[in-house]
């Protein structure tokens, strides 16, 4: 067996430590971290307890000399990006295509829980009805134009909400064959 060593430290609303943490972290144990994440952009399940704040866009754009050592050492970054809630589904969209188009040409980019559900965004229930085809059809056209993007899909809700019927999975079963080195299963 192999086993992949995450960094999990970096707090993405204060990019001018994430350097300093790399580097400290890489001179202690040198070629042993091959992966960053899951770090949060945005995670509303931490919002009563004070955290998992939306990240700025500004705060994105200072990441910059991360993401540069993330790319010389071919670390993958694996983000925990709300896609949105039952009032509004693609809330934080915006974020993730941010990162994408300042990161996605020289970084590998990962976006966990099948691009973002939570248990914040319900699928098939009134009032906010929000599709898997919808959903699938948003991954498809990301995928297509963000060529270092990929997507985890690692989460029990996801068993119980997509993957357990057959109506929900079977939008994404196509799309996993056509782009089956960018899925990454849990």
């Amino acid at each position: 067996p192999r086993c992949v060593v995450s960094m999990t430290f970096p707090d993405l609303a204060k990019p001018e430590l994430m350097v300093s943490g790399f580097d400290h972290l890489m001179s202690l144990y040198p070629g042993m971290f091959k992966w960053a994440g899951e770090l949060n952009v945005v995670k509303q399940a931490l919002w009563e307890n004070d955290a998992g704040k939306a990240v700025s866009t500004e705060d994105i754009d200072n990441w910059a000399p991360f993401m540069k050592k993330l790319g010389e050492h071919n670390m993958p970054l694996a983000l925990h990006c709300d896609l949105g809630n039952n009032q509004e589904p693609e809330k934080f969209l915006y974020l993730m295509k941010h990162i994408l188009d300042k990161y996605d040409r020289t970084n590998r980019i990962i976006w966990v829980h099948l691009a973002g559900l939570s248990k914040e965004l319900e699928f098939g229930k009134a009032p906010a009805y929000y599709s898997m085809q919808k959903h699938a059809t948003l991954i498809k056209g990301m995928l297509t134009d963000y060529k270092n993007f990929m997507i985890d899909l690692s989460w029990t809700v996801l068993f119980s909400n997509v993957w357990y019927y057959t109506g929900n999975s079977a939008v994404f079963i196509d799309m996993v064959n056509a782009f089956p080195k960018r899925f990454l299963p849990g």
